[in-house]
């Protein structure tokens, strides 16, 4: 979207106009809202950054859930995204979000000794569901998620972790980068982050 492009910017007005444009075509999408929260929490329109982000707060999501689809390389630029939205009113804390630091990267055989022949559980930060993956040695996978059974296959390519299974996702090939999470939470599963392009995945391996 273009509209992310000024944003990221800083070239606020476009973005808001962009934005509101895209509302104005599509009423019920609220993929803008989030990103007009920003643009208006950074120009000051505090009770308009309130208004666009009040249905990500009614769903209950918080800043960690959000800033799980924010998939920035720049860390100052996500640090931009998540104080925005603090501004806005979302919950949440300063530095409450996972961080992806590119020397915490695995490289292709760290990813092959870390979850090949093992177990990865993790969570998707938004809903807070519980997910497991199992692989054999040579890449055969198996995926459980309340009630949800899977099989496919797994293999590592161009050091990323890659994904293929019979219908999650339609069969489509997914590729992810894995790193170490520098600031994991001890409660939680969240040892190491795989970053596929819809968002965020924290996991921790278990066997």
């Amino acid at each position: 979207m273009i509209g992310i492009g000024y944003l990221d910017l800083g070239d606020l007005d476009n973005a808001v106009k962009s934005f509101e444009r895209m509302r104005a075509y599509a009423p019920k999408n609220t993929i803008p809202l989030k990103f007009l929260a920003v643009a208006y929490a950074e120009l000051g329109e505090n009770e308009k950054a309130k208004n666009a982000i009040e249905p990500f707060v009614k769903s209950g999501v918080n800043l960690r859930g959000l800033m799980h689809i924010i998939v920035k390389k720049d860390a100052a630029l996500r640090e931009r995204y998540a104080n925005a939205f603090l501004k806005a009113g979302l919950p949440g804390k300063p530095g409450g979000y996972y961080k992806i630091l590119h020397d915490k990267r695995l490289n292709e055989k760290e990813i092959k000794d870390l979850l090949f022949g093992r177990t990865m559980v993790g969570f998707d930060p938004k809903t807070e569901k519980d997910w497991r993956i199992k692989r054999s040695a040579d890449g055969k996978a198996t995926y459980e998620s309340e009630g949800i059974s899977e099989v496919g296959k797994s293999w590592v390519e161009n050091n990323m972790l890659c994904n293929q299974w019979d219908n999650l996702y339609e069969g489509i090939k997914d590729c992810m980068p894995v790193f170490k999470n520098p600031e994991p939470r001890p409660e939680k599963n969240e040892e190491y982050i795989a970053v596929p392009v819809y968002g965020i995945c924290p996991f921790s391996v278990v066997d």
